[in-house]
């Protein structure tokens, strides 16, 4: 019997993310650390089914990238052709990596990786107004963008209008958390970690601006900074409507809304309401303790 190729196949069988793990061991040069490709294959494989679901948008800025290996990954996973990597800080690891990736053959025959060195506030908006050429249709993707990066970024790429927004956020703190304070009573009320209610937080903003937004869960990470929280504008002429309003799923709500009402609003004739039948069992069970 036939089995199914795995997701994550290239055209000889074998996996893409096999090849990647032997081209970082076999890499001259420095590597990031060994719990980043897990949690980098990890989030891709998280949003990856809403980036299909998307349309596949062929560009995405990697916001705080570092080394730069989600946009090496999604560059060969074919999820991407266009990457564009924003971190004021270049490490030597990420030229040791795209050059790992290129002898391996695993990038595609025509793609274009740039990296950005400007501030986080400086170049994503420069590069979502399409300065740089590239228009729109961009997804912003951040894997474990420290503290207040990812809200910044966030912040941008809501305002710009970008595509799709894609963020594992990590380190929470009062310092960092919008609305810290009440973020951090609700979280202490429900006795939840101040980053779960975060991250939830986040997900209904990003709901309100008119993205449909899902939560994703990466095993591969500490439970603190496991969640990956993916979100892609809803069509033009939506605006921040709610998913389901319009749709039977809200109409078969409404319905079943109405019956609940009738039934408990509905008039009855006088001696069969609620009061009437628990005075008639009362009397039932009286009559039966005076005939014992």
């Amino acid at each position: 019997m036939a089995t199914a190729q795995c997701e994550l196949c290239d055209e000889s069988g074998d996996t893409v993310e096999r090849r990647v793990y032997r081209a970082i061991r076999l890499a001259q040069g420095p590597t990031p650390g060994d719990k980043e490709l897990p949690e980098s294959l990890g989030f891709i494989k998280r949003l990856r089914k809403d980036w299909l679901a998307a349309g596949s948008p062929s560009r995405c800025i990697e916001v705080a990238g570092g080394h730069g290996l989600v946009s090496l990954l999604l560059l060969s996973l074919g999820l991407s052709r266009d990457a564009t990597i924003v971190d004021p800080f270049r490490p030597r690891s990420f030229d040791t990596l795209l050059s790992a990736f290129r002898e391996a053959g695993l990038l595609p025959e025509s793609y274009s990786l740039q990296y950005d060195e400007r501030p986080l506030d400086e170049a994503l908006p420069y590069l979502l107004r399409g300065g740089d050429g590239g228009g729109g249709g961009t997804v912003v993707v951040a894997c474990h963008a420290c503290a207040h990066l990812t809200r910044d970024l966030v912040e941008i790429a809501v305002a710009e209008r970008a595509a799709g927004i894609a963020v594992m956020p990590c380190c929470h703190s009062r310092r960092t958390v919008a609305g810290a304070d009440r973020t951090k009573h609700a979280a202490d009320a429900l006795g939840l970690p101040l980053g779960v209610v975060a991250d939830i937080a986040l997900l209904g903003r990003l709901e309100a601006a008119g993205y449909d937004a899902r939560l994703r869960v990466v095993e591969a990470c500490a439970p603190s900074s496991n969640r990956v929280v993916v979100a892609f504008r809803r069509g033009e002429g939506s605006g921040g409507a709610r998913l389901w309003e319009g749709s039977a799923a809200r109409a078969r709500a409404s319905e079943g809304l109405s019956r609940a009402y009738e039934r408990v609003h509905a008039a009855r004739p006088a001696g069969t309401g609620r009061k009437a039948r628990n005075r008639e069992r009362r009397e039932y069970r009286a009559a039966r303790e005076r005939d014992k």
